[in-house]
């Protein structure tokens, strides 16, 4: 039998002298392998970060052993362009113990005196093994990496025959291509599970948002003293719904802020009077705060203590932005070509530019008539 193979194996030789210097099932599985981790941009940094994360390990005894204290399972493997399994081992160990391999970075990160690999570290643990992004490709690339390895192992087989392998590879092709269609969905769903059970949601998702509301709160804070104080003055409405109880209450703490060195602007019980008075003569149309002023300014001081508390409300700034744009416009005006301005031109150019909109409806005739007039120069002989 054995004589038999070696002559059918001479007589194909013959008709093709390479059939038997093309490389094997396997060696083009592995091929396949290194085009798909060649194919993009993206694909190329993925391993790249993979290759890194095994380097910044195994390069140092002291290293290695972090990782093998905090990481129980799985060890990292580095990738290898001739060994056909090294691509699924590599990115193994990082889906099935994320969380793990971050904590090990960290732990590098804080321990390490190398500036160099104290920032590779954190790089690797902050935007990368916590980037969403990332943990998506884990996902995706086990999936492929895992089938094809399976078919690898299948034809490395010694009993394999040619139809069989025909089957399997028909078979990987079949799942790519209901790989393209559903798979990324699918792998979306277990990637957010992973974002979900490890430190993501903790440390990413909930840690940006608890920040936020931890600063909404203490940043702005002060206008919720704000609102205590004058929330009952703030619209008619509310000053209609408020009952005379809680509204006695209100003006004799708006009384006690307003209240320096034993003085206070108000009078908590007269400003409760008038506005008992007030909310049933206000009319309908003044339903703002400013409303409010222009009325009780036609009132002719009947109402002190309410003109008062709404005019010290009114001075209370939402933001200051308008205000800092004077600072702005400076850099605008006084340039380095207009080193010699003296200040009182600087003054009047900055006002005629925060002012532009009065400025651009004056009558610049009269103006120009005006300055002509006082400008002039006349010589007596």
């Amino acid at each position: 039998m054995k004589g038999r193979h070696k002559g059918v194996q001479k007589r194909l030789l013959e008709m093709n002298p390479r059939a038997f210097y093309t490389p094997c099932g396997c060696h083009r599985l592995n091929l396949a392998l290194c085009d798909m981790a060649n194919c993009c941009p993206k694909a190329m940094s993925f391993f790249g970060v993979i290759q890194r994360i095994y380097t910044l390990f195994s390069s140092s005894t002291k290293r290695w052993k972090i990782f093998k204290d905090l990481v129980k399972g799985l060890t990292v493997k580095p990738l290898s362009q001739t060994r056909w399994e090294s691509h699924v081992e590599s990115v193994k160990p990082i889906k099935e113990q994320t969380s793990q391999i971050r904590d090990a970075l960290y732990e590098l990160a804080n321990k390490s005196e190398d500036p160099k690999m104290k920032s590779e570290a954190e790089s690797l643990a902050l935007h990368e093994l916590e980037n969403f992004e990332f943990l998506l490709g884990v996902v995706i690339w086990y999936k492929l990496l895992y089938a094809i390895n399976t078919v690898s192992k299948f034809l490395q087989s010694e009993n394999m025959d040619i139809d069989v392998a025909v089957k399997l590879l028909e078979g990987i092709i079949l799942f790519l291509e209901e790989f393209r269609e559903d798979g990324y969905d699918k792998a979306m769903v277990e990637a957010k599970e992973m974002a979900s059970t490890e430190y993501f949601r903790i440390n990413y998702f909930l840690f940006i948002v608890d920040q936020a509301r931890f600063s909404m709160t203490t940043r702005f804070e002060k206008f919720q003293k704000y609102e205590e104080l004058f929330g009952f003055l703030f619209n008619l409405e509310r000053l209609q719904l408020t009952d005379d109880e809680v509204l006695l209450r209100s003006c004799k703490n708006l009384e006690s802020s307003l209240t320096h060195r034993g003085c206070s602007d108000i009078s908590g019980d007269d400003l409760f009077s008038e506005l008992t008075f007030l909310k049933c003569s206000l009319p309908r149309e003044a339903k703002t705060t400013i409303d409010v002023v222009n009325y009780l300014k036609k009132m002719d001081g009947c109402f002190p203590n309410a003109q008062i508390a709404y005019k010290i409300l009114l001075t209370i700034p939402v933001t200051v932005a308008s205000a800092e744009r004077s600072f702005s416009k400076l850099k605008l005006i006084k340039t380095f070509l207009r080193s010699t301005m003296s200040q009182e031109i600087l003054n009047g150019l900055a006002m005629l530019s925060i002012e532009k909109e009065v400025t651009e409806r004056l009558d610049y005739t009269d103006l120009i008539s005006i300055f002509s007039s006082k400008t002039v120069r006349r010589v007596a002989f």
